[in-house]
């Protein structure tokens, strides 16, 4: 399982969109934003508190609502916040944002939580062997 994401890799200008209802979490807005042209849509959970099943919801919508053509990136509520981290990626997010990162050992912590070992900590989803199912 491959820890690059080949659309923010091959093409350094892209375009996305944030996916952030200030009052009410709501899968429609993500639905809608997963037929637009961007390339990633941003999912804000710092500032928006999502349950996780909804979270979940909403990041496998953006992937099968655009065809797999739209990257969900989350921005999780906080450097530590690993369990979230790991659930987003579970989940099919493509990219994590991480916010007041402030050293080279927070920057090693955040990558080693979402990376496969060798090279990171993260273990491995349910059924990520079965090439039918994921």
């Amino acid at each position: 399982m491959s820890n690059d994401t080949p659309k923010f890799t091959a093409d350094p200008s892209t375009q996305g969109s944030w996916a952030a209802p200030t009052r009410q979490q709501s899968s429609n807005v993500a639905k809608t934003l997963a037929v637009t042209g961007a390339d990633w849509i941003w999912v804000d959970t710092e500032h928006v508190a999502w349950s996780q099943k909804l979270l979940v919801e909403v990041i496998q919508m953006i992937d099968d609502e655009s065809h797999g053509n739209r990257i969900p990136v989350v921005r999780v509520p906080s450097k530590t916040a690993f369990d979230c981290m790991a659930c987003c990626q579970d989940a099919g997010a493509g990219g994590i944002i991480t916010l007041h990162v402030e050293t080279a050992e927070e920057v090693a912590a955040v990558v080693a939580a979402c990376r496969f070992p060798p090279t990171g900590h993260r273990s491995y989803p349910p059924f990520t062997f079965l090439s039918s199912l994921t």
